[in-house]
């Protein structure tokens, strides 16, 4: 309402301009006689005082007051912006975003540091860090995406979860491919090690993106090679001539101390694994395990399991079944030689904090370079509710600074962190004396479904024991061609259940 505007008011049959209360003053009318009172004389000289003025129809004032209304209007905007869509911008979109992530070896202490980094930079979204047991993690993990209801919900599997790369086959209706925006197929190559590009390549896509890498190496007591004044080997002859002269019998032919731990399958940490390596190195084709041939006609995967096995036959054997697992042997200085990978060092190490030890390359067959491969890698499930926010984090995650902080966070608890993913961070470790041996071959390594301690019950742990039950029956006294037509037959098998 405004109340001083000039306007049109009838008054007792006649129409008479009112200005304002003050100035005109009207004499009751008298009577019925329909004279009008008349005007108000002013005393002469006397200037009648124009109106108080609120016109808001005066451009005048339109003039003066429409550029503070337009900066107060721009100033909400900009303060709408600023509070509500740059965050979501930086987020990926849309409301506050909660991401549940499984991890498996990380504690949340580590993980937090660089989990703050990302929620700094990106407010809208929050991190549900859980870290699980990797005891029936595979089978929990499959049951939980197996769910129809996200993650959200009580029966739904988490956002991003951390599986082995020798999984994709059995997880690979949950997950959910890297988009370009993420990663390029080429982006992906050039950053990650080639043996990630062939083992997470599904179709046309990579469905997974590894924060570490780990090989099979090779540990040695280094107090036992300055006594014997040998070097750490670097082929297999070096190595077999090595394990002979540093094994020890006692006056029955018993081993008291064994030069290498190879040629049985249940008391060897990685039998399998070793024996991958192996079978790799010689060109054997596990689809074919039983009819590899080479060209000047012999039987590779016949050859590789009689060569593994002959270091647990005969009087002059270096290692057999009598003797402790291989881990604690070496850690209580039974052993001289071990295969293990990068994690091993931190058992080892809780078991003789005084054990001088040093870790090298996995041997190789004259003119080769390849070592095994065995990893874990971070992936989106297809039931996640914001796969867009989920893979923003992962993106974080495999940026160098953030994988250097994770190294260096991991570092302060252990001897040392997760090995890096990425190729353009290899040289960052090549003075770390313990973790720069799993890197050294990272570029030439292979994997295969042979890879120990996933504990999956199902494809790493079904092919294990077609190999175990191969290793077994030429201890036993099967021909090797026999225990590998057996075992193809199985591997076989299993390749059709999870659609090798």
């Amino acid at each position: 309402m405004i109340p001083y505007m000039r306007m049109k008011v009838p008054l007792a049959g006649t129409h008479q301009e009112i200005f304002s209360k003050e100035q005109v003053k009207q004499e009751p009318l008298s009577g019925s006689s329909g004279e009008t009172a008349p005007a108000p004389v002013l005393p002469k000289g006397e200037i009648v005082p124009p109106p108080p003025s609120f016109d808001f129809e005066s451009p005048s004032l339109i003039s003066r007051i429409f550029p503070f209304l337009l900066g107060l209007i721009a100033l909400v905007v900009l303060i709408i912006v600023a509070t509500q869509i740059v965050p979501r911008f930086l987020a990926g979109g849309g409301g506050p975003v909660s991401l549940t992530y499984w991890g498996l070896w990380e504690d949340e202490n580590i993980m937090k540091v660089v989990i703050a980094d990302f929620e700094r930079e990106n407010p809208n979204i929050k991190i549900n860090y859980q870290k699980q047991d990797i005891k029936q993690y595979r089978e929990t993990l499959t049951n939980r995406l197996s769910q129809k209801e996200g993650p959200a919900s009580p029966q739904g599997g988490p956002d991003i979860f951390r599986f082995h790369n020798t999984w994709v086959p059995m997880l690979k209706t949950y997950l959910l491919s890297i988009p370009a925006n993420i990663y390029t197929n080429g982006d992906f190559e050039k950053t990650f090690y080639p043996v990630a590009q062939k083992d997470l390549k599904m179709g046309n896509n990579y469905i997974g993106i590894p924060l570490e890498i780990d090989t099979l190496a090779l540990f040695i007591n280094d107090d036992d090679f300055k006594a014997a004044g040998l070097s750490p080997p670097a082929t297999w002859d070096e190595l077999r001539t090595a394990a002979r002269q540093l094994t020890v019998r006692d006056s029955s032919g018993r081993i008291v101390k064994s030069g290498v731990a190879l040629g049985t399958f249940d008391n060897i940490d990685a039998s399998s694994d070793i024996l991958a390596l192996m079978m790799i190195q010689n060109g054997v084709d596990f689809r074919k395990v039983d009819k590899s041939i080479s060209r000047d006609g012999r039987n590779l995967g016949e050859d590789t399991l009689a060569y593994y096995v002959s270091f647990a036959q005969g009087e002059n054997r270096i290692w057999d079944d009598t003797l402790d697992v291989s881990t604690p042997a070496f850690a209580k200085e039974k052993l001289s030689m071990y295969f293990g990978y990068s994690w091993r060092v931190f058992e080892i190490q809780a078991l003789n904090p005084n054990l001088r030890f040093s870790i090298h390359p996995a041997p190789q067959l004259s003119g080769e370079s390849k070592t095994f491969a065995s990893y874990w890698v971070e992936g989106v499930s297809k039931n996640s509710s914001h796969p867009k926010e989920a893979f923003l984090f992962l993106k974080f995650l495999s940026k160098p600074e953030t994988l250097q902080k994770l190294f260096s966070e991991g570092s302060k608890l252990r001897l040392f962190g997760e090995p890096y993913s990425r190729l353009d961070l290899a040289d960052n470790l090549k003075s770390n004396q313990y973790a720069a041996p799993f890197l050294a071959k990272a570029k030439d390594a292979a994997s295969w479904y042979l890879a120990s301690n996933t504990y999956d019950n199902g494809l790493n742990d079904q092919m294990r024991k077609y190999f175990q039950d191969a290793v077994n029956g030429v201890l036993r006294g099967i021909s090797p061609g026999t225990a590998l037509e057996t075992a193809a037959k199985g591997i076989e098998v299993v390749a059709t259940q999870y659609g090798l």
